[in-house]
């Protein structure tokens, strides 16, 4: 393909990657289908943005409750045995 195909369109930047995640995190039953690697996958993301991009980190924010879906993996057998609530403890 060349440089200036439509698939150029088609890019996922930051941006587009940014709205999507934290459309999928607003939603608690959605943290029932997301795995620890796939919240690990997503956190290097936000630790890894460009630097012009400015967003909402679900990881920093202080309203943790904003992105109730990071929170359901903690009822799950892994997670008892550390006996951790929440991602930010």
């Amino acid at each position: 393909m060349d440089a200036g195909s439509d698939s150029d369109d088609e890019t996922w930047n930051d941006e587009c990657i940014d709205e999507e995640i934290r459309q999928l995190l607003v939603k608690a039953e959605n943290g029932r289908e997301i795995t620890l690697d796939i919240v690990a996958h997503m956190e290097y993301f936000y630790n890894t943005l460009e630097c012009h991009h400015k967003t909402v980190n679900p990881f920093e924010c202080a309203n943790p409750l904003m992105f109730p879906a990071l929170h359901c993996h903690m009822n799950d057998k892994a997670a008892s045995k550390t006996g951790f609530k929440s991602l930010f403890q």
